[in-house]
């Protein structure tokens, strides 16, 4: 993996400072705060050194597997490690091993650990701050150090780091907001009629969350069926169930114009060029301001193409808002880096 060289100074800027932060006593903890799906390899220098210590260091993901991205960068420029993703801890942590922990599997560490990195970002989170919080005090008194990387501010009087991009120096696509009464299983709003020529004609992929099955199953009958637009669309239900890398090789392989309905908000779909993404119903309770940040960021993940990120409710919620304060504060982190 090699990064581009507008962004090394941005790599070269955060190992420094973790390094610095790192070797201050006093300082146990680090709040990093960055876009959603930045680049974990600004982790590499402080792991690997630690790992030829021979001390103990555990890396919190949002996923259950190996960060590949971090362990091929370390490997690559830094040296051989080992690594291991933990299920159930049967015995001791052993040094000089780099381990993996599901966040939701953090009580399995009851040991002294030389450095815990909770990683919030380069996977989809699906955790509260609270609930951040409260995985972080659990593991507190095990560790030395602490590194929480995140979106957002998660405890206040600590050290922070704000972080521009890694691997790219764009801006996020920020929400814009479409208010409406119209019933959104029965029609379009005019707006959003006029987006969806727009994406038409652009050949563009455009992924639709509703909140619920039920809701996507009535959204996809009314675009497939009885919307004249979208007569020569290829429109897609896709459902939780659905075995995801079929589908990804699917839509990499459409031509046309892809339109996907789905109640499913998670780390898969954001890896397709030219995506957009369209929140119907953005007002219910499960579209809370973290996931809408977490959808803004995969508009435009794989490149530059600049996307549009829609959210249509029936009114504008403190989410809502709370999601666009933040791509604004995270896109300032950007345009202060040019």
């Amino acid at each position: 993996m090699e990064v581009e060289k507008n962004n090394l100074k941005e790599l070269n800027f955060a190992k420094n400072k973790i390094n610095s932060w790192y070797a201050r006593e006093g300082n146990k903890m680090l709040n990093i705060i960055s876009r959603p799906y930045n680049s974990s390899i600004l982790f590499s220098e402080i792991i690997f050194s630690l790992l030829k210590k021979n001390k103990k260091v555990v890396y919190i993901i949002n996923g259950y597997d190996n960060n590949w991205e971090l362990v091929k960068y370390i490997k690559e420029h830094l040296g051989d490690i080992r690594y291991s993703y933990v299920k159930q801890l049967n015995g001791t942590i052993e040094n000089g091993v780099l381990y993996f922990i599901s966040s939701s599997n953090v009580d399995v560490l009851k040991e002294e650990i030389e450095l815990i990195i909770y990683d919030d970002i380069t996977s989809f989170s699906n955790c509260s701050k609270l609930q951040i919080t409260e995985r972080i005090e659990r593991v507190y008194r095990y560790t030395n150090k602490i590194i929480i990387y995140s979106i957002e501010n998660v405890f206040n009087n600590i050290q922070k780091l704000e972080l521009g991009g890694i691997l790219n120096s764009y801006p996020m696509i920020e929400p814009r907001f479409i208010t409406t009464r119209i019933n959104l299983e029965e029609d379009i709003p005019y707006l959003l009629y006029e987006y969806f020529k727009w994406f038409k004609e652009n050949g563009r992929r455009v992924v639709i969350h509703t909140p619920s099955k039920d809701s996507a199953d009535k959204v996809y009958e009314l675009y497939k069926n009885k919307i004249s637009i979208f007569s020569d669309v290829t429109v897609i239900r896709f459902s939780e169930q659905d075995e995801i890398k079929k589908f990804e090789k699917r839509i990499t392989n459409q031509k046309e114009p892809v339109m996907i309905i789905t109640e499913y908000i998670g780390e898969s779909l954001k890896t397709f060029g030219n995506i957009d993404v369209i929140v119907l119903k953005a007002h219910k309770s499960r579209f809370d301001y973290k996931k809408i940040v977490f959808l803004c960021g995969k508009v435009g993940y794989r490149n530059s193409e600049f996307g549009e990120m829609i959210l249509v409710a029936n009114e504008i919620t403190s989410s809502m808002e709370k999601a666009k304060e933040i791509t604004r504060e995270l896109n300032k982190l950007v345009w202060e880096k040019q």
